[in-house]
């Protein structure tokens, strides 16, 4: 994952891990598709979603939102 980023996604023991999403959805060049591209690679049963966002890309927030839907992890926001 890119240091500068709205996004922070970390592991939290061998089965959760806490993705924190602060600031502006979209900025920094980072998108969607390296969002979706980080939670591939989180193999946990449990994901603590923590939200603090202005707003952003509308387009990148539905992609986010689909791709955590798809991951097998449940996820507590």
């Amino acid at each position: 994952m890119n240091n500068k980023t709205w996004y922070n996604m970390a592991a939290q023991g061998e089965s959760e891990a806490e993705i924190s999403i602060y600031g502006p959805i979209g900025g920094f060049d980072i998108n969607a598709k390296d969002f979706a591209e980080d939670l591939k690679g989180m193999e946990v049963d449990t994901i603590h979603l923590r939200i603090d966002s202005p707003g952003g890309s509308v387009i990148d927030g539905i992609s986010i939102f689909n791709a955590l839907k798809r991951h097998p992890a449940k996820v507590i926001t």
